[in-house]
């Protein structure tokens, strides 16, 4: 009888699918799911690496390695992270690429695109202040506005007293500020002339982009200071008298 012996040959495949595109705010997730087959004649356990061209926190359910039997497929979860303050113009490509312990040449890439959205917002700082002048001067007040979203905008400023005698000014009307830029807005306040001590005005500042899809105030509160006098008329009298006599002024 003869006897022979028949050897397979260890041949590695993969396949990952399918490619991912999504959208998130900057500080938000994004989730694809991909299915990874072992196509090859053996069980194996494939190495995975996942590279975001924009730097974002890539996150794997399965890693640094997925073990799949032959024929099987498994599913691997990934977890985009957008930093926070991105611009909305980034797009970030992140490729994952899976190979076979067996033999680098056998390997399989897919790439999950993740558009960052446009955020629109502002702040101002502070959002109160007091102010104490005498009638005829000016309370003067300054607001730090800030760019909080992610792309440029153009910001519109006002002002508005509770008492129309209380004339308010600001140092601009509207500003363009790159994301994360600020800008000190300056508020005088003028006192009336004839203002009673004590009185207050409470002007409202607005800030406002020109879509009108984010808005800030703050609330600044004028005081009247007290003047304090005093008058004496006439200034100029004369008189005549006697040595040794009273003279009386009124």
């Amino acid at each position: 009888s003869v006897n022979s012996t028949t050897t397979v040959n260890l041949y590695p495949g993969v396949e990952i699918a399918y490619p991912g595109a999504d959208s998130a705010e900057p500080e938000g997730e994004v989730l694809y799911s991909h299915t990874v087959t072992n196509t090859g004649n053996a069980d194996d356990v494939f190495d995975i690496v996942a590279v975001s061209s924009a730097g974002f926190g890539v996150t794997l359910n399965h890693t640094p390695s997925l073990a799949v039997s032959r024929g099987a497929t498994e599913t691997l979860l990934v977890t985009v992270t957008v930093p926070a303050g991105t611009g909305s113009d980034v797009i970030d490509v992140t490729t994952i690429t899976v190979t076979s312990s067996h033999d680098p040449l056998p390997s399989a890439q897919v790439e999950d695109t993740t558009n960052v959205l446009l955020v629109r917002a502002v702040s101002i700082a502070p959002t109160s202040d007091t102010d104490t002048n005498l009638p005829g001067e000016y309370a003067v007040y300054t607001h730090t506005v800030k760019n909080e979203g992610n792309s440029v905008d153009t910001f519109d400023f006002s002002a508005v007293s509770s008492d129309e005698a209380f004339t308010p000014t600001l140092n601009s009307q509207s500003e363009t500020l790159a994301k994360g830029a600020t800008f000190d807005l300056v508020l005088s306040v003028e006192i009336p002339p004839s203002a009673i001590s004590g009185t207050t005005a409470v002007t409202t500042v607005t800030v406002n982009n020109e879509s009108e899809s984010a808005m800030a105030a703050a609330v600044d509160t004028t005081t009247v200071a007290r003047v304090r006098g005093i008058e004496i008329s006439p200034r100029n009298l004369t008189a005549a008298g006697d040595p040794g006599k009273t003279v009386t002024y009124t």
